[in-house]
């Protein structure tokens, strides 16, 4: 195999590994909730709502689920 086909297969393996990475990272930071309760995220970029799922970074965020059920 040539240097320039190295490159290229090499270039194209990180990229796949970046993009299983940042998968893996959302993955991973994603809280969702059922119904009947809601995630309350603080933090950088003040208070949020929400009640499906939400992204919670740990180092910037903090998040708090509260059942909101009658």
């Amino acid at each position: 195999m040539s240097y320039s086909v190295q490159l290229i297969l090499a270039t194209i393996g990180i990229g796949v590994l970046i993009i299983v990475g940042l998968l893996a990272l959302f993955s991973l930071f994603y809280h969702k909730v059922e119904q009947g309760k809601v995630v309350i995220r603080n933090g950088v970029g003040g208070h949020k709502v929400c009640f499906a799922g939400i992204i919670v970074i740990p180092v910037i965020h903090r998040y708090e689920i509260m059942d909101i059920s009658v």
